[in-house]
């Protein structure tokens, strides 16, 4: 959890591609970061951030992003924790646990159309999605301590556990 943030961008090199919706070397450079850390933790990884990096690494004909225990890279969805069996604060948005903990980090507002901006290659509007996501980093890294204790065990994937389904018992 030490260090500075930082962003892999592409509108920057080494990371562009040969066109502004080409970002496989992006992507690729994203999924090595990833699946080099021991462990990472995330806010709607699980359902978003992964799933759409996989997205784009299939469209350029590459493998999966691999974040398991077999693989050497465990992944820690915290929203998970703000609700459910671990505690009820009524939400489960970044925004709501930074306040629910007096984080002294917040989630900064960001219009749809920065977004789209960013996408066609304004630079002022990429800055503002770093700014915009690196806010959301140095929120989670403090919110951290408050939710990791409600940890019970991490998550497998499917394919960790699939050899293994043969061997539970019928319930005939």
């Amino acid at each position: 959890m030490d260090g500075d943030v930082y962003s892999l961008r592409g509108d920057k090199r080494p990371w562009k591609g040969k066109n502004q919706i080409d970002d496989a070397r992006l992507c690729i450079s994203i999924r090595s970061e990833l699946e080099q850390a021991d462990i990472i933790c995330g806010w709607n990884s699980i359902l978003h951030d992964i799933p759409l990096l996989n997205a784009r690494l299939s469209l350029a004909g590459e493998q999966p992003c691999k974040l398991s225990e077999k693989h050497g890279t465990r992944h820690l969805d915290l929203m998970y924790y703000m609700g459910g069996q671990s505690m009820k604060v009524g939400g489960k948005r970044l925004e709501l646990a930074a306040t629910f903990f007096n984080c002294q980090n917040r989630k900064t507002s960001l219009e749809g159309s920065t977004w789209q901006l960013a996408t066609v290659g304004d630079g002022k509007a990429m800055d503002a999605v770093v700014d915009h996501c690196e806010a959301d980093v140095r929120v989670l890294r403090e919110l951290f301590p408050h939710l990791a204790p409600y940890v019970k065990k991490l998550q497998f994937d499917l394919s960790e556990v699939w050899q293994f389904l043969d061997l539970i018992p019928s319930r005939r």
